[in-house]
């Protein structure tokens, strides 16, 4: 559905969270992918929608949640009250799901809320993006992006509108080295607006035998445009393997731990998006 066919009645404003990083590979999409999921579930009682775009040339996001929509598609089949088109799936649209069962679930089915899709969007143009975040802003819309681990327009345009800037980072040297031009590109981007901007770092795909971040903490502190989440994420199998059904971590429940790392997350991230919602509002 689009969700600019009904105005938003809620008292919050949309937030623009935007995870960055100048490299490529340090779980950018696996982060934003998962938060989406998660927050759409947690922000629509409050009145609040999420979407994610997705600005990366690699487009990740939107293949998991075409991983997403065509395992959703095919569970149907085995829906009591499904009848009628078994022997129909033979031709393919071009996104590869069977035409019959398309129709079917299009004007049919009415999936519950565990079944829902973050709405995802693409921008072929700086201008329209901020065109979109604009009217986000105004219709409470918690939007997601995922941009790409290199330097561009898009980039810093996403950057100079964020409310929220998150940069995941591992213990891997290159990732580190990567940040500090980040920085550069953050530090650049204040300067033309005005504006001092932060990002909130994260610690990801850390080792899970490892007890003390105080090394990475120094090094998060030391910068003017950073500051660290508490919730320390671990590297866990349970991500590659969520991703591979279109689910959050939390929504495949394989690994105690993961689920348990990610909820914490989320709870810092819930707070940052009400409070920074709120404040824009005022």
């Amino acid at each position: 559905m689009n969700i600019k066919s009904e105005k938003n009645e809620t008292s919050l404003s949309g937030v623009v969270v935007v995870v960055g990083h100048q490299k490529g590979g340090v779980g950018k999409s696996t982060l934003a992918y998962n938060s989406a999921i998660e927050l759409q579930k947690r922000l629509k009682e409050k009145g609040l929608s999420v979407e994610l775009i997705d600005l990366d040339m690699q487009q990740t996001i939107t293949d998991i949640t075409r991983i997403r929509e065509a395992l959703r598609f095919k569970e149907l089949l085995d829906k009591e009250h499904y009848k009628g088109y078994g022997d129909k799936f033979e031709i393919e649209d071009e996104d590869g799901f069977d035409l019959a069962l398309r129709e079917w679930v299009e004007n049919y089915y009415l999936p519950n809320e565990e079944e829902e899709s973050v709405l995802l969007r693409h921008f072929d143009t700086p201008v329209s993006l901020e065109d979109h975040l604009r009217w986000g802003h105004e219709n409470g819309v918690v939007s997601i992006i995922d941009v790409g681990g290199f330097d561009s327009d898009f980039a810093r345009l996403s950057i100079g509108l964020s409310d929220i800037l998150i940069s995941p980072l591992s213990e891997n040297t290159v990732e580190v080295l990567g940040l500090k031009k980040y920085e550069k590109v953050i530090r650049d981007v204040s300067e033309i607006l005005e504006t001092h901007i932060v990002s909130k770092v994260v610690a990801n795909k850390m080792s899970p035998s490892r007890k003390k971040f105080d090394d990475f903490k120094n090094f998060v502190t030391q910068s003017p445009h950073f500051k660290a989440f508490e919730t320390i994420l671990r590297a866990r199998v349970a991500y590659d393997k969520a991703i591979s059904f279109g689910k959050s971590v939390i929504e495949h429940n394989e690994d105690e731990k993961a689920v348990a790392e990610f909820s914490s997350f989320l709870d810092e991230l819930e707070h940052d998006v009400i409070s920074f919602s709120s404040e824009k509002q005022q």
